[in-house]
């Protein structure tokens, strides 16, 4: 085999480079034209007057989905995130953010000898966040009457730190019933004779409004149900309850929230 001329061998030396990528940049032309093509199908398929609406919404869907499915990724699953200083809406002065329903009660503590019963409504478990709603001065009557309570009427205006604009998240409780199941098996609804108290609540009464420790369970004593909806959700959503002291089968605890659920936890053998 004859050998190589110089010119020619360098020639092939230093066209190897330029053809490589001149074979690039053909290729990156060719796939450019091919997405044009693609694109122009695309539009020729949805606009043109021939269309048939069923190719229309097969198209449109082939568009959409992958990015509905990117941004779905993107969120997780976490729960809505309230921000931590969010505004009043116009013309509303106290504004419940956001009610929760949690999904389950948890029995902290049972204390037989002194019918005590620490509950915890978990907020790590799943439970429905919901929007607030404005409310009226009728809902404010608790609030309200603390302030009178102390004799410092409170300012309602929305940098008020008590006002509901700045209560994120309320418990949103719409009934509170505890029934007591006999030894003999009657039934007696005992919710009159139980005295329930909010570790969220108290911290609100002591911090807020500055009570010493014995007005604040008065003061506690005579919330309503109506009182116990607008009720501020701690980081521990505790909830005590001191039940009369007698043997009873069982106590049942049932809790009802604003969004309809209704939540029951039942307690054997309390005696």
């Amino acid at each position: 085999m004859g050998s190589i001329p110089p010119r020619i061998f360098a020639r092939r030396l230093f066209n190897k480079p330029n053809q490589k990528r001149r074979n690039k940049k053909e290729e990156e032309e060719r796939k450019k034209r091919k997405r044009v093509i693609q694109i122009q199908k695309h539009l020729f398929i949805l606009y043109h007057h021939h269309a048939q609406p069923p190719q229309i919404m097969k198209n449109l869907i082939a568009i959409v989905v992958p990015i509905l499915v990117a941004l779905l990724s993107a969120c997780g699953s976490e729960m809505p995130v309230i921000p931590s200083s969010p505004s009043c809406p116009p013309k509303t002065r106290n504004y419940v953010r956001a009610f929760i329903a949690p999904r389950s009660i948890e029995v902290e503590s049972i204390d037989m000898k002194q019918g005590h019963i620490l509950l915890r409504l978990p907020e790590d478990t799943a439970r429905s966040v919901f929007p607030g709603a404005s409310v009226s001065e009728e809902k404010n009557k608790l609030y309200k009457a603390l302030s009178e309570e102390i004799e410092n009427p409170l300012d309602w205006g929305v940098d008020n730190e008590i006002s509901f604009c700045h209560t994120y998240l309320a418990l949103g409780i719409r009934s509170f019933k505890v029934e007591r199941t006999t030894m003999n098996g009657t039934t007696e609804d005992i919710s009159s004779q139980t005295d329930i108290q909010f570790l969220s609540f108290q911290r609100v009464l002591k911090s807020h409004f500055k009570m010493e420790p014995e007005r604040v369970q008065k003061r506690l004593a005579t919330l309503t149900a109506e009182d116990m909806k607008w009720l501020p959700a701690g980081d521990e959503a505790s909830i005590h309850l001191y039940v009369p002291k007698t043997q009873a089968k069982s106590l049942t605890i049932s809790i009802g929230f604003a969004d309809g659920t209704v939540l029951q936890k039942t307690i054997d053998r309390f005696q």
